[in-house]
């Protein structure tokens, strides 16, 4: 029997000890003890004991209390609060400071200068003048005790609510987060005073009570009402008004700015286009040179893709800069054949390709190599940059039409974001190919426009110019652009093909050069996919 008496005894002692090793690894408040005074004049003096446990070095803690109360009629009142003092248990005063709004008292407590460990009490008290509430039957203090704002949980809350003159209070009580009601709380009437006791609140969890008593009993003081000042009152119509301006631009001016763009550029598009059946050169510059097959594929479909950048390597190649190979496998390797960087007649998105297949001293490059390539993705990023403002300078669109595009994708996102379906389906259906051309622009997209009809036309009428291999090696990038280069090669099957330049492989036919820029293509798609990833 002792034998089992001490076993108890030294089972109590590590449970006790266990239990302050967890409080010292804690953060929270042991105890929060409070006592609300209701005074004859109305006014209530509240006093708080604290016991906060700190783990960690801190400078103190932070105290707020709300100062707003609102009726049914959801006006808002203010409360006034004075006499405000913070000591420890011995009495001794903390260094705090006061940086209240309008809406909170809130007290910052503790030395900024100094840090703290361990389990410290805090004694607030304070007067607080306009906190009761009167009914036509009787009179309430409705009060929130702990407040819902503390960051760490409540071991234990109790607290004591005093009436005047040996009157019996009528009191409830309730915990939990904001909005929350529950009533995991007790209450003992003890003659004219409510203790009332709440144990595990959470994070953000209070204890509120209300303590209802006859009337008369305590002077009316009533709170001052929350009347906002001329200026409040405008700040607040400006608000509304910003708020309904800013609707209005985000769910109707945007979307509607964005369809009447890419409509005002289709009407001045076909009101001043001149496309015809036939038409057998490129678009021209000012000097008589042509534009490069990228540039007039982008200029009819406002659009940099993976085509754009194959026609670009076959008419590199026909310049001499380059010599595709192809195998028996057909597997296909680029050869550098000259500099490229020191050429003036290349421009800057040919050349951004350029060094993009060839970074480094390297002569001759496998092209399935480039599929996961990290300096090709940047030069196709680059190359889609220099192009679109080649485009823009030559002032063939009003703006960078890429920038365009990036922009309207951006805003098409934000709106699927904030809900806007209206501005996400106006920025990506419409606001991709919204880019205005200008009078010029729409001159070469006519002439461009007219060459793809060439390249694609079944009209017999048209054949006898496809009756010589130069020919069909000049537009052959145009076609790739364009995306008929099967239709193109087709019209040139009887021709019996020499080899070119710039290519090494089977030529027997013009089929097979035409499949060449599909297998560049799909090399070159999978590059534009990785861009797009990395």
């Amino acid at each position: 029997m002792k034998k089992l008496g001490l076993s108890l005894f030294f089972t109590a002692i590590c449970f006790s000890l266990l239990s302050r090793t967890a409080l010292a690894d804690e953060e929270l408040i042991q105890q929060f003890n409070s006592q609300a005074q209701i005074n004859k004049d109305g006014t209530v003096d509240v006093l708080e004991i604290i016991k906060y446990n700190f783990p960690d070095e801190r400078h103190g803690i932070f105290r707020q209390i709300p100062k707003v109360k609102v009726n049914e009629e959801k006006k808002r009142f203010l409360l006034s609060f004075s006499n405000i003092s913070i000591k420890n248990e011995k009495g001794e005063s903390y260094q705090y400071s006061d940086q209240s709004t309008k809406d909170e008292l809130y007290l910052k407590i503790g030395d900024p200068n100094k840090t703290i460990t361990g389990l410290h009490t805090y004694v607030i008290s304070y007067k607080v003048a306009g906190a009761l509430t009167y009914f036509e039957d009787h009179d309430e203090l409705y009060w929130n005790a702990t407040g819902n704002s503390w960051p760490v949980p409540i071991k234990e809350a109790l607290v004591k609510v005093i009436l005047p003159d040996n009157l019996v209070p009528d009191t409830y009580c309730y915990t939990g987060v904001v909005g929350v009601n529950t009533q995991n709380c007790t209450i003992t009437n003890q003659g004219n005073s409510s203790l009332v006791k709440a144990q595990g609140l959470g994070v953000s969890e209070g204890l509120t009570f209300s303590t209802s008593f006859g009337k008369g009993v305590v002077g009316v003081l009533e709170p001052k009402e929350d009347v906002p000042s001329i200026f409040e009152r405008i700040k607040t119509i400006l608000i509304g008004a910003g708020i309904t301006v800013g609707a209005f631009l985000w769910f109707i001016f945007l979307p509607l700015k964005i369809f009447l763009g890419w409509r005002r550029d289709k009407r001045f598009t076909k009101q001043n286009e001149r496309i015809v059946a036939a038409w057998f050169d490129p678009p021209k510059n000012e000097d008589g040179s042509l534009y490069t097959a990228a540039e007039t594929g982008s200029l009819i479909d406002k659009s940099i893709d993976f085509r754009d950048i194959t026609a670009s390597i076959i008419q590199l190649a026909q310049k001499g800069f380059l010599k595709i190979h192809v195998d028996e496998k057909k597997n296909f390797s680029f050869e550098r054949l000259k500099d490229f960087t020191i050429d003036t007649n290349l421009q800057e998105s040919e050349k951004d390709i350029l060094s993009g297949i060839f970074p480094s001293s390297e002569n001759l490059v496998e092209a399935k190599s480039l599929k996961t390539s990290t300096k090709f993705a940047k030069s196709i990023t680059k190359f889609k940059e220099s192009l679109s403002q080649e485009l823009a300078k030559k002032k063939l669109f009003e703006n960078d039409f890429t920038k365009v595009e990036m922009n309207n994708m951006g805003l098409g996102v934000a709106g699927l974001v904030t809900g806007n379906l209206i501005l996400a389906i106006a920025a990506f259906v419409f606001g991709r190919k919204s880019a205005k051309r200008t009078l010029l622009g729409v001159e070469k997209y006519s002439e461009s426009k007219s060459l793809e009809n060439f390249l694609k036309s079944q009209d017999e009428q048209l054949d006898y110019q496809a009756k010589n291999q130069m020919f069909f090696e000049k537009l052959l990038p145009y076609a790739t652009a364009f995306g008929v280069e099967d239709i193109w090669a087709k019209r040139f099957e009887d021709l019996k093909l020499t080899q070119p330049d710039w290519y090494d492989g089977n030529i027997d036919n013009t089929i097979l050069i035409s499949s060449l820029s599909r297998n560049i293509g799909r090399t070159i798609g999978s590059s534009v996919a990785y861009s797009n990833r990395s």
